[in-house]
């Protein structure tokens, strides 16, 4: 979804509505952009710190990762899907694993777009889906091209 301003010319991305819209053409159960807090300092959204100021880590692993949007049924995304998407994150920056995670006990299929050392996308679906979908694939490339050469 592009919005155009008419007065500078300049179009600008709604990236919100084109992962929504994403996630609603191909069936999945959501979307989630996420930020790995553990190596920044992080109060949440809208805060500034003190440079001084001491900042508590949460004590399990997968709170350090900060929701920045979600799109699906829920409001939150699942705190089970969560912890696997945190931990397939975990193995794709240590590329141990490639950024795709079937989970067979919950039936569940997990893509994985790093943006950014700390920012990534995940997508998720409630169902089994081959690795190498071609339009989950091409989606998580174009998103990821698209947003390094736009001006944020």
């Amino acid at each position: 979804a592009v919005v155009s301003t008419q007065s500078t010319g300049v179009q600008v991305v709604d990236y919100r509505s084109k992962i929504a819209e994403f996630v609603r053409k191909s069936k999945a159960a959501c979307a989630t952009l996420l930020l790995n807090t553990s190596n920044i300092k992080f109060a949440g959204h809208g805060c500034k710190l003190h440079p001084s100021a001491r900042l508590d880590q949460p004590q399990e692993y997968s709170e350090r990762f900060e929701v920045l949007f979600h799109a699906g049924k829920e409001a939150q995304p699942d705190p089970v899907d969560k912890k696997s998407i945190v931990f397939l994150y975990n193995n794709v920056v240590s590329k141990c694993f490639p950024p795709y995670l079937y989970d067979n006990l919950r039936k569940r299929t997990y893509f994985l777009c790093l943006l950014d050392e700390n920012v990534f996308l995940s997508l998720t679906y409630y169902s089994e889906r081959a690795e190498r979908t071609t339009e989950i694939c091409r989606f998580l490339e174009d998103f990821r091209t698209n947003l390094n050469f736009s001006k944020l």
